[in-house]
């Protein structure tokens, strides 16, 4: 099995608004993938909330966590971990 994480994510249609060639393509996306009702998911998709970040990390110790920042140059995304690592570019694969 690969590693785990936990994606901190904003809202949907905000990274869909900040990266150009989403924006012109659109989507019928309305959300992020939603977790399975166990949580047993490889990567979890949740909203970002600062303040719960320590509340989550106390529930999945067993997982690495990131923050989805918007850029307003390209790569627009970025991964970045909240352990202090650098930021990873997002291949949109647009």
């Amino acid at each position: 099995a690969g590693s785990r994480a936990v994606v901190l994510a904003p809202w949907f249609f905000a990274v869909v608004n900040a990266v150009p060639v989403m924006r012109d393509v659109g989507t019928w996306v309305h959300d992020w993938r939603r977790p399975r009702l166990d949580l047993q998911d490889d990567i979890l998709y949740l909203r970002d909330v600062p303040s719960v970040v320590p509340a989550l990390k106390a529930a999945f110790p067993d997982r690495q966590f990131f923050r989805l920042e918007q850029l307003r140059e390209s790569p627009f995304l970025v991964l970045v971990p909240l352990d202090g690592g650098a930021p990873r570019p997002l291949d949109t694969g647009l």
